[in-house]
């Protein structure tokens, strides 16, 4: 129906399911990358195309383990990378970071995730909500994407141009 009336919407790939027994609840699957990476062949393989989009976790490193770190964050991202080009290679793959967390991405970038997304998410709520509350700062608003580009620029010149989504 949404696509239909012209919308675009994606998916956000996250959990970690009752049967991975290996990570705790409310972490990165990173010590069943085996399982995380059949979870999502199966869901790209079910959705059949009618989702291109798939943002991997949401709002990292919200929503992670207390003890892990961007290079964990990059090697679920990897691997859902690999599995879901596997089953729809036109499928676009989105890194996550919370608010405007942009040294995050970075450290995820170094970590391995470089080549393995086609897009970038940020949820710059509380940004926006400072925005409302103190009028004269709509400034800083207006610089995320454009420092985010000059970080890509330095870490990925390849990348320093994707689509960068406020979800």
């Amino acid at each position: 129906y949404l696509s239909e009336h012209g919308f675009t919407f994606g998916g956000t790939l996250i959990g970690n399911p009752r049967w991975n027994d290996k990570d705790e609840r409310g972490s990165l699957p990173v010590n069943n990358l085996k399982g995380w990476s059949a979870y999502v062949t199966a869901v790209v393989k079910h959705v059949n195309g009618r989702i291109k989009r798939w943002e991997i976790w949401n709002e990292p490193p919200n929503f992670t383990g207390k003890d892990q770190t961007p290079a964990d964050y990059a090697k679920i991202v990897i691997a859902a990378h690999d599995a879901a080009k596997a089953v729809d290679p036109d499928c676009k793959i989105g890194l996550a970071a919370k608010s405007v967390h942009i040294h995050y991405l970075e450290q995820v970038i170094q970590a391995g995730g470089r080549d393995h997304f086609d897009f970038i998410t940020l949820h710059p709520y509380e940004v926006l909500n400072g925005i409302v509350d103190n009028a004269g700062t709509e400034s800083v608003f207006m610089h995320i994407v454009p420092t985010l580009r000059k970080m890509l620029a330095i870490q990925n010149p390849a990348k320093a141009d994707v689509p960068v989504i406020f979800t």
